[in-house]
């Protein structure tokens, strides 16, 4: 009988996710190994048996054995996708295309060490990768202080110049006129002239990777996202084909079902991003607009479930374009390739839909608080935002984890470990309001401030255009954080800067002078990226035009004439960091690209 590695396979499957009583071992899930085949070894086995088995002859018959006896001795079982099959044909061809088809998962004998297993089954040579499930963490896991019904009847006393929301002076990260007492220099991010230019949001899906948000707080429930067709279908059934059911307002993949456990964390941000504006009660939000003009936001429940991953995969494949995240791996220097795949997934699909504002995703994250220079993932990835924390006095809060890598600052308050009010003041359950700090306060205010620039600017807007507009709508924060030079990011975030700059005619905005439609882009290569002396252009046709490279706060640095298909540049000069580089030939076609110089 022939001794088939697919079958052994087949063999191990079953069909059910449980994270139920996960054990982790120095920061690593015990219990559970994950591995990305190689594409060859499943290329065709629903098509073509003969294909597969022409594979499993040319493998190496003592390797088979190897991964058997490893198999046995480690008392491995339950063989699963990582990332479900999706009962949508579509969806699963798209799934496929990335990939994701191929990460499975292994249950293993408790009494294993994972990392040995690691070393073991990649020794095979039958996996591309071979990783365990790493332990994230949020970047507030506690600490908040709820209002008082003396500060609610104070506040509600309270005259503001905006909106009618008898909150919003305290909130001193969208508005500081000093009302905390902190000086030198009043930190905000400029929202009241922000909302001058631009108050609504309601064509923009932004995900929360989170716990759940409390979608019934009266001052968000006008700024949930809908999924009407399991609103208005039947319940029990998968009205839209997306292979979950009644999945209203997003899905709880800790439990796999639709019903959503509110939490402080996921709430309390979800009120920085939409809380509804004007209409009388609690708190301001960036992008709340008001009688539901304001973000729609999708809850995604997946802390303390093993795979985060499928909520990026969910996000984009239900019409999110922003995907909000605070919170990172448990330890500096750790991440899981299967995690970034499924983020590089929702960054290329998002916004893949008839009618979408943006195509393409943009992703957020918060840097952490460790207080350290350190590298923390995701946040470290080139193809995401990171933002750090500052206080009310533009001074980095002391928790806040900064680096090289950041590249926003926004306020997250000082407050994280007392919570008191000079911590940012937002929505918490049961239809409350409180304090919390940290830079997972901190990302969600980039967050909003990108949903107000993107539905400004929809269907005339890239991702990366989008990025540029958001670090160049940052204010240098250098002067009051001496030491901490170039490790902050961009500066702070500035609402109006955002909304303005690709509408600018100034010079320094030269980037957005001739631009071109987002569907006239010229296709071209950057490489090597990162790069240390030069890097290269290749374009597959010949490319006649103008070459120009800008700092991430807007600055032209320089620029190039281009008349060919290859084009050499010279970053020996430069300092270390992230450059976006703007190619635009003389038909108008453009093309915005970044590249890392090391």
């Amino acid at each position: 009988m022939k001794n088939s590695l697919f079958f052994l396979f087949l063999s191990l499957f079953t069909f059910h996710l449980s994270a139920q009583n996960a054990v982790f071992e120095n920061g690593v899930r015990k219990g559970i190994l994950k591995f990305k085949l190689k594409t060859e070894l499943i290329a065709g086995q629903n098509e073509s048996t003969s294909k597969l088995d022409l594979l499993l002859q040319s493998l190496d018959v003592e390797k088979r054995e190897q991964l058997r006896s490893k198999i046995t001795k480690h008392k491995g079982r339950n063989l699963k996708r990582l990332f479900p099959r999706s009962t949508n044909a579509s969806l699963e061809n798209k799934h496929k295309k990335h990939g994701l088809h191929l990460w499975y998962t292994l249950d293993v004998d408790e009494s294993s060490t994972i990392l040995n297993l690691i070393e073991e089954f990649s020794a095979l040579s039958i996996f591309d990768i071979v990783e365990g499930f790493y332990e994230k963490k949020l970047t507030n896991d506690g600490d908040y202080k709820m209002l008082t019904d003396k500060e609610i009847k104070t506040f509600s006393m309270s005259n503001n110049n905006y909106f009618n929301d008898p909150f919003l002076g305290q909130q001193w990260n969208f508005h500081n006129t000093g009302q905390l007492g902190i000086s030198p220099s009043p930190a905000d991010i400029n929202m009241y002239a922000g909302w001058d230019i631009q108050q609504n949001a309601s064509d923009i899906i932004v995900s929360i990777h989170d716990y759940g948000v409390d979608v019934n707080h009266p001052d968000l429930q006008n700024n949930i996202w809908v999924n009407e067709a399991e609103l208005n279908g039947t319940p029990g059934v998968d009205d839209d084909g997306n292979g979950y059911i009644d999945d209203v307002n997003g899905w709880n993949f800790r439990e796999d079902s639709s019903g959503v456990i509110p939490h402080f964390h996921a709430t309390h941000i979800a009120g920085i991003i939409g809380a509804e504006n004007d209409n009388g009660i609690g708190v301001s939000g960036i992008a709340g607009g008001s009688n539901g003009t304001g973000v729609k936001m999708m809850t995604l429940d997946w802390l303390d479930s093993f795979n985060v991953g499928m909520s990026y995969v969910y996000a984009a494949d239900n019409g999110a374009v922003i995907s909000q995240n605070s919170w990172t791996f448990g330890v500096p220097d750790l991440y899981e390739q299967s995690t970034i795949d499924a983020i590089n997934y929702f960054i290329i699909e998002a916004g893949n839909y008839a009618g979408s504002p943006m195509k393409g995703g943009l992703v957020v994250f918060c840097t952490g608080n460790d207080g350290a220079d350190v590298v923390m993932w995701p946040a470290c990835y080139i193809n995401v935002l990171a933002v750090t924390s500052i206080g009310a006095d533009s001074k980095k809060a002391d928790y806040s984890t900064y680096s090289s890598w950041v590249d926003l600052s926004a306020p997250g308050g000082h407050g994280i470990f007392i919570g008191d009010t000079t911590a940012v003041l937002s929505t918490m359950p049961n239809s409350s309001y409180g304090y919390a700090g940290g830079t997972s306060m901190a990302a969600p205010h980039v967050v909003g401030v990108a949903a107000l620039v993107l539905s400004k600017y929809k269907h005339h807007i890239t991702p990366l255009e989008l990025e540029f507009s958001l670090r160049y709508g940052a204010n240098n924060i250098d002067q009051y954080n001496p030491g901490y030079e170039n490790r902050l990011g961009s500066g702070l975030i500035d609402a109006q800067k955002a909304l303005d700059f690709l509408s600018s005619s100034n010079d320094s905005s030269s980037f957005r002078k001739n631009n071109s439609s987002v569907e006239d882009e010229i296709e071209l290569t950057v490489y090597p990226n990162p790069a240390s002396s030069e890097f290269k252009i290749y374009s597959e046709e010949y490319l006649d035009g103008e070459i120009r490279i800008y700092s991430t706060n807007g600055q032209l640095v320089t620029s190039h004439k281009v008349n060919s298909k290859v084009s050499e540049i010279s970053v020996s000069d430069y300092k270390k960091g992230l450059y976006f580089i703007k190619i635009i030939d003389k038909k108008g076609k453009s093309i915005l690209k970044k590249i890392l110089v090391e």
